[in-house]
């Protein structure tokens, strides 16, 4: 299942990976500037994920390979940007051109472990054996390596922004922070590279839990976990109705 509402300007993921039925893929977009970049990654993310090497690779070798994945997925974050500033570039020709960006956090959970996919600051989180796992790190102008990268590329940090404007360092989309042509996609302004983090699956595993700041700005990792495990503690056990409440704390917490 695919999910977003044109009018919307993010998107999500829930679905079965066809070339490997026993691996789900779960991604956030948050979308900003409109919603084209939220919704082409949400349409494109798992072809591009199976048309790289490193991922036929990885279904060919019959083993849970996570660096391949790994590298499979950072493979498809800088395809699908690539492809993306093509798309746009024929929007542009329109009268409404598309500059909009998104981050993307993205899960892959296969039988022994889950990989994690983040540029940008949704998240993604493991309750885990009474405890809590980050999955993904946000990633703001002001931190240290994406500041340096930044002035490296000729951009500039103000109001903890990217040129005084953008509020992420690293998303799909967003070319206009991108126009360094001497320097690659991952030393661009923003960056659409994901950090990669993986997580051996045990039985003591109790939610995965992928966000976009919308709940991360009102509620700490701790607090997001242990908001999930009253809910269960209380019964939820649909899914949909699950995220719905998740939303309804967060704007109750404004």
């Amino acid at each position: 299942m695919q999910g977003w509402r044109p009018e919307m300007e993010d998107a999500h993921i829930t679905a079965v990976i066809p070339t490997k039925p026993d691996h789900i893929f779960l991604a956030v977009f948050d979308g900003h500037g409109g919603g084209g970049a939220a919704v082409y990654a949400a349409s494109n993310m798992i072809p591009k994920l199976e048309e790289t090497q490193e991922w036929q690779q990885y279904v060919a070798g019959g083993v849970e390979n996570i660096e391949l994945v790994g590298e499979a997925m950072k493979k498809a974050f800088l395809n699908i940007d690539a492809e993306m500033r093509v798309h746009q570039e024929e929007t542009d020709k329109s009268a409404r051109p598309d500059t909009s960006g998104c981050t993307s956090v993205t899960a892959i959970i296969t039988p022994q472990w889950i990989i994690c996919a983040n540029a940008g600051d949704s998240r993604c989180i493991l309750a885990t054996n009474n405890d809590v796992v980050a999955m993904s790190e946000d990633h703001k102008p002001y931190d240290e390596a994406e500041k340096d990268r930044i002035l490296k590329a000729g951009g500039t940090v103000q109001y903890k922004r990217v040129d005084g404007d953008l509020a992420v360092s690293r998303a799909l989309g967003d070319f206009q922070y991108k126009q360094r042509g001497d320097l690659p996609a991952w030393e661009q302004r923003v960056s659409c590279l994901p950090d990669i983090t993986t997580h051996e699956r045990t039985a003591k595993d109790e939610v995965l839990l992928l966000a976009c700041d919308g709940l991360w700005d009102v509620m700490s990792n701790p607090e997001a976990a242990n908001q999930c495990r009253e809910l269960f503690a209380r019964g939820e056990g649909n899914m949909q109705l699950f995220c719905e409440e998740l939303c309804d704390i967060a704007l109750e917490k404004g």
